[in-house]
């Protein structure tokens, strides 16, 4: 390791040196993979750090204004139980609409007021996330998903998890 910031250090001013390093090309590729990978961790390091704040202020949210529900998906069918529904959450950077009891077809449309945010519709038998400002759209079905249980709590366990680690 010391020879490579050695050899960084007089790539930078000797050209005799760097036209002689020319000759092990296989030796280059090696330093030139070293950069970038010390130049990839500098730019994860802090995704990773900012990251585990991130889950601790959604656990601190969540916590607080998640009403106590348990969700279960069965046969591509969602239903959750102890929730007032439609339940509509609204932050800034985006909506949460959770409507799994309407037996129509539902739109997010329906209940936004504001094309600034992006939009998420969790109904009992698919999810869409869009993007009113771009105009991107994604949804997925849960019929294609295996069946599955999750509350509150189990939300708050993982995200502290997350958070701690």
């Amino acid at each position: 390791m010391k020879y490579f910031f050695s050899a960084f250090y007089k790539s930078l001013y000797d050209s005799a040196w760097l036209k002689a390093a020319g000759a092990f090309p296989a030796r280059a590729w090696r330093y030139f993979a070293l950069l970038v990978l010390a130049f990839a961790l500098v730019a994860i390091v802090p995704i990773g750090l900012e990251f585990r704040s991130m889950v601790g202020e959604f656990r601190q949210g969540f916590a607080a204004s998640a009403p106590d529900f348990r969700a279960d998906l069965k046969g591509g069918k969602l239903s959750i139980e102890n929730l007032d529904q439609p339940y509509i959450y609204r932050a800034a950077e985006f909506i949460l609409i959770v409507d799994t009891v309407s037996t129509g077809t539902l739109a997010a449309e329906q209940f936004v007021t504001t094309t600034d945010a992006a939009t998420i519709l969790i109904t009992a038998d698919r999810a869409e996330v869009r993007d009113f400002k771009t105009g991107e759209e994604r949804a997925q079905s849960w019929s294609s998903l295996p069946d599955y249980s999750f509350s509150k709590e189990a939300i708050l366990a993982l995200a502290g998890r997350l958070s701690e680690t």
